[in-house]
């Protein structure tokens, strides 16, 4: 993949990303409030969906999109390097990949030492494991074992001891661990935006918020048991990187104002979950990205070439020995000449990609018709650089080659 592509990828994936996790913030309180603690918690998954999204294979082409021959471009097409304007942004996949790794080394680093500080795991009777550890908390990714301090038993009473542990295992329950894993991987992804950073605080307050309210739905009357339970373990470490703490960096106060107010009914809190899950699919495939053309086949589109100068091969792009395929979106006017020129996929580098532009934007086409009239038409255009072959007549049909001047300057 070319570095331009990746270039653009990464601030496609920043940005639909960021508009993920303001549509997060700005959705938390109102769905609290109607659906509870567990909706606010489904609708996290609104931020990897669409992270990935630019990443996930596109759709076909839209109807009314027309795909055109391909234009073959070989070793007679050559002409001094066209250079692209502006500096060009090669540098930021390496920086992205350096900030990542240093920031995924860090974390790795916490946990190994969090793992290495609470000593050997002894299990009890209860399912739990004793640990030097200074609450209780869900370890291990592969798999999740509760673990407890040693003076877990004199701490707590019989009460708080069930419902402490009653709240780790609904973390074991609904994958906890390993959606703080994802989490964490994203804000290493996400090094350089603050607002990752500030989802994934964020993220883990809504993770033991919905917890509390599952432990109380299914103990509605143990609510000071419950309260005098987080106040025994307010002192507990922060959480993981990846993990499940009783504390959380949670602040305290928010979680027991919640025992207050009453649960929404069975039935509110799984609607409320379907429409988080609901919102976050959609929002996946609302930032999908732009549709592909790789396997569509060559139809007989309205849209027609008139005539086409080909594209040069650069003497820079020759002695690098690039090669590749250049796949343009034009917008052809009802004069048949390009209105916009975009780059739609590329494999083909920064060089190759300017001298597909520069050509296109030269090019000629018989505009498509309704009504007998011309109109308006999106089409695609596969440019191919090959150093194998030279470029044949028959690549393009309808086309008019206008052979590009040579390094000599003869025509």
């Amino acid at each position: 993949m070319a570095t331009t592509e990746w270039s653009a990828l990464l601030f496609e994936a920043t940005a639909t990303t960021s508009v993920a996790i303001l549509l997060v913030f700005l959705l938390r309180a109102p769905l609290r409030r109607g659906f509870g603690a567990g909706a606010v918690h489904a609708l996290w998954a609104l931020v990897p969906a669409a992270a990935l999204a630019p990443f996930l294979p596109a759709a076909p082409a839209l109807p009314g999109e027309a795909l055109l021959a391909p234009v073959g471009v070989g070793l007679d097409a050559t002409l001094a390097p066209v250079r692209r304007g502006g500096a060009g942004y090669g540098w930021l996949p390496a920086a992205w990949a350096a900030g990542a790794l240093a920031l995924l080394l860090l974390q790795a680093l916490r946990q190994w030492r969090f793992r290495r500080s609470a000593g050997p795991l002894c299990a009890r009777g209860d399912g739990s494991y004793a640990a030097a550890v200074d609450g209780p908390a869900v370890l291990g990714l592969l798999r999740p074992r509760i673990v407890v301090p040693h003076d877990f038993d004199r701490r707590f009473t019989a009460t708080e001891r069930a419902l402490v542990l009653a709240h780790e295992r609904v973390h074991v329950q609904r994958g906890d661990v390993p959606a703080t894993a994802l989490a964490t991987l994203l804000q290493c992804l996400f090094w350089f935006n603050p607002l990752v950073h500030l989802a994934l605080a964020r993220f883990r307050r809504d993770q033991e918020l919905a917890c509390d309210a599952a432990v109380v739905a299914r103990h509605p009357d143990a609510r000071r048991d419950y309260a005098r339970a987080m106040l025994n373990a307010q002192l507990a470490a922060p959480g993981l990187p990846v993990g499940c703490t009783w504390q959380s960096g949670h602040p305290l106060k928010e979680r027991i104002m919640q025992l207050k107010h009453p649960l929404p009914g069975r039935l509110r809190r799984r609607s409320g979950t379907v429409v988080a899950l609901s919102l976050a699919v959609a929002a996946g495939l609302a930032f999908a990205g732009t549709p592909h053309t790789d396997d569509i086949p060559v139809a007989d589109p309205e849209t027609s070439y008139a005539s086409l100068i080909r594209p040069v091969y650069p003497r820079a792009a020759i002695d690098a020995k690039m090669s590749g395929t250049v796949v343009m979106r034009v917008l052809v006017g009802t004069d048949g000449l390009p209105k916009q020129v975009e780059i739609e996929r590329s494999d083909a580098g920064e060089l190759l990609e300017a001298s597909s532009i520069a050509a296109v934007n030269q090019w000629q086409f018989n505009p498509a018709e309704k009504d007998g009239e011309p109109v308006e038409q999106w089409v695609r255009v596969p440019i191919n650089f090959s150093l194998d072959e030279p470029a044949a007549d028959d690549d393009a049909p309808n086309a008019l080659d206008t052979t590009p001047l040579r390094d000599d300057g003869r025509s």
